[in-house]
This record gives structure tokens, sequence and C-alpha cells, in this order.
């Protein structure tokens, strides 16, 4: 899995009406058994 770095921006920032959203699935993820990795913009 390919995760975008906004993903993580999203996830950090507690002001982000992202935030609580991009943080679960993050977590989820991260915890999760297949293999994710991170993807930024060029």
């Amino acid at each position: 899995m390919l995760v975008d770095a906004n993903i993580l921006l999203y996830a950090v920032d507690k002001s982000s009406s992202y935030h609580g959203k991009a943080q679960h699935w993050l977590l989820s993820v991260l915890n999760g058994e297949e293999r994710s990795d991170f993807h930024g913009s060029r």
C-alpha cells in the first residue's frame, strides 16, 4: 500500500478538519499486517 504524505500531515495536524479520520486510518495501517510505503509530492 502506498501512503501519500498528506495523510501524515493531516494525522499530526490537530487543527485540520481531516485530523481524526487521517490519524485513525494511519494508525490502523501502521498496526496492520499489510506492508505500507510512503509517497510524497515531488
